[in-house]
């Protein structure tokens, strides 16, 4: 379990006062010290980070009260600095010595998980006495007992997946033999829009069920708002391990996305390794162990079908084409395709290994799964390849599985109309018997969960470099508005699901929809709001003043150390400056 529930749990966290011996033994004088009191931090080791609370060098012991029926101990360290004699955790049952845990001197956490069970009903205390020459970084030090009520929960993202490369949603080519077996188990969302077509503010909108408009993680420099409630935060309120596996740098915490994650682990997110899914997946099974017997939530962020197109074998050549009788051109593209596939069938191997473990753990039934991408790929429909540039279907109409729990299996699920990623965050705490926050803008998918549905419509944006759109869509009408030309185009999708050929003049029905677009993308905010848009590749400066009557209250939405934005005597003046290259990036200076 994490520190958040542990100090929840445990009785008192107290001090020894004896000198340290060679052979572990609880002192008879312990001294009672309030345990948050203790300094709290969030801080990454070995591409880990956690939540964790400071204990000072020298001799503690935690008293974590009595071992309940089927009592496991979550124990997990890290030492703030160098000492020449290891630190080391020494667990007790009454007076009895169980085990020794220290730390091996590595760059990673020092993790571990005790049965203790064999001493429930005998009304004896757990004790942990702590040895450090240095600080302690703790980041679990609590008793649970397994819980079968709660039913865990998985969300498992494949980057850059495009819907209609999968076997469940009528591709001819056998790419995803587990996610359609899941999609048989469950249900598969028809028109899933995502809320935009490149990675950071998809995710954040999938993490908070927010729009891009509330959360403004847009462009390369936004960091996600830490004001705002992530699905993560509210399990872990509920008594969840949070969790999140992530191998995509654009959504690392540096950016805002730890928030609420008890533990978020960077699985190679720099790298291009192409077995690198299969390295997330194997995080994932590790964590299970570890998770035994709590519920969980695990967000497992995966990258395969992301360029470049390097699948491992024997999945590099498992589609490849005979591109013989094409021009040189086309073969390329035929090839980058048949990769891509590839690409796919890789990583829903490693999903496949996944349901497996759980399976055979026994918790398979009890899991609410999640499986979907962030956004899809571009392959020339519109003239180009690959995401972030446009918000046709191909890149924002995703895939969406969802498998519920064998105990909610005749609970109905919405697949008809249009729904949104901001949808799945309320549908998982649905189908987990959670209540929704009241701020989550999506809404939940289980049937009966409202009174009156929504208005179906779905709305996507993008503010990356120098791209300013946004799009709203019925089941059979798309919106589009560029804003940097002042554009609007409107497409018949029943007539043309494509979208190549755009309305000469705007529909009947288009007021609605246009209307729907504009609120979202206003965020509902009044007075003047001011975009700026552009490359982060190149350095640039951008002052400007606005001037009225009766100016009142200001922001500036952007990185602190890069904008200012003051009062004049004139009105207020902005000054906004890039630095392109590591220095540009955000630090967090709060704490989750």
């Amino acid at each position: 379990m994490s520190w958040a529930r542990a100090w929840c749990t445990a009785a008192s966290i107290v001090v020894a006062i004896c000198g340290c011996t060679s052979r572990p033994t609880l002192p008879d004088r312990m001294t009672v010290v309030d345990p948050m009191q203790l300094p709290q931090d969030y801080i990454e080791v070995g591409g880990e980070w956690r939540d964790v609370r400071v204990l000072p060098a020298g001799e503690h012991a935690i008293d974590l009260g009595e071992v309940p029926a089927d009592g496991v101990l979550h124990l997990s360290f890290f030492p703030r600095g160098y000492s020449e004699v290891a630190p080391s955790a020494s667990v007790f049952v009454g007076k009895t010595h169980i085990q020794a845990v220290s730390f091996d001197g590595t760059e990673h956490w020092t993790d571990a998980r005790i049965d203790l069970s064999p001493y429930a009903g005998r009304g004896v205390r757990c004790r942990v006495l702590f040895a450090s020459e240095t600080d302690i970084k703790l980041s679990s030090c609590g008793l649970t007992a397994a819980d079968s009520t709660k039913p865990n929960v998985l969300i498992f993202l494949v980057d850059t997946l495009r819907r209609d490369r999968l076997g469940c949603y009528g591709y001819e080519r056998n790419t995803s033999p587990s996610i359609d077996a899941l999609a048989l188990e469950g249900f598969q969302i028809e028109k899933m829009i995502s809320q935009s077509s490149w990675t950071r503010p998809a995710v954040a909108s999938l993490l908070t069920s927010t729009y891009p408009s509330t959360h403004r993680t847009n462009d390369r420099a936004n960091v996600l708002r830490s004001s705002l409630t992530t699905v993560a935060e509210t399990l872990r309120r509920s008594g969840y391990f949070t969790h999140a596996f992530m191998s995509n740098p654009t959504c690392l915490p540096t950016w805002g996305f730890g928030k609420g994650f008890a533990r978020f682990r960077d699985v190679g997110s720099f790298t291009l390794n192409p077995k690198k899914d299969a390295d997330v997946v194997d995080a994932v099974l590790k964590a299970l162990d570890y998770a035994e017997g709590m519920p969980w939530f695990f967000y497992v962020h995966t990258m395969g079908p992301h360029s470049p197109y390097e699948p491992p074998a024997p999945y590099d050549a498992q589609f490849l084409s005979d591109t013989s009788g094409l021009s040189e051109q086309d073969a390329e593209r035929r090839k980058l395709q048949d990769l891509y596939d590839g690409e796919i069938a890789f990583t829903d191997a490693q999903l496949g290994r996944l349901v497996g473990a759980l399976k055979e753990r026994g918790i398979y039934d009890n899991t609410v799964i999640a499986v979907l991408s962030d956004h899809g790929e571009e392959f020339w429909e519109h003239g180009g390849w690959g995401h972030g540039h446009s918000l046709f279907d191909e890149v924002v109409r995703i895939p969406c599985v969802v498998k519920p729990t064998a105990r909610a299996a005749g609970v109905k699920v919405s697949t008809d109309g249009v729904c949104e990623i901001v949808d799945v965050a309320p549908t998982m705490l649905e189908l987990a018997g959670l209540p929704v926050p009241e701020e989550f803008e999506g809404r939940s998918l289980v049937a009966g969960a409202h009174e009156s549905p929504s208005p179906q419509y779905a709305y996507s944006s993008l503010y990356l470099e120098k791209a300013s759109a946004y799009s709203a869509r019925s089941d059979s009408l798309k919106y589009i508005r560029n804003i940097k030309t002042d554009m609007e185009t409107w497409y018949d999708l029943a007539a043309d699901p494509m979208e190549l050929a755009p309305l000469p003049e705007p529909p009947n029905q288009n007021i609605d929809l246009a209307q729907h677009a504009s609120r979202i993308a206003r965020g509902e905010r009044t007075g003047l709001n001011i975009l700026i848009t552009g490359s982060l590749r190149e350095p640039y400066t951008i002052e400007g003043l606005v001037t009225g009557e009766g100016l009142g209250a200001y922001r500036l939405q952007y990185l602190a150390r890069n904008g200012t934005i003051a009062s004049t005597g004139d009105g207020v003046s902005f000054r906004v400056t890039t630095s392109p290259g590591p220095d540009s990036h955000p630090q967090i200076v709060e704490w989750h």
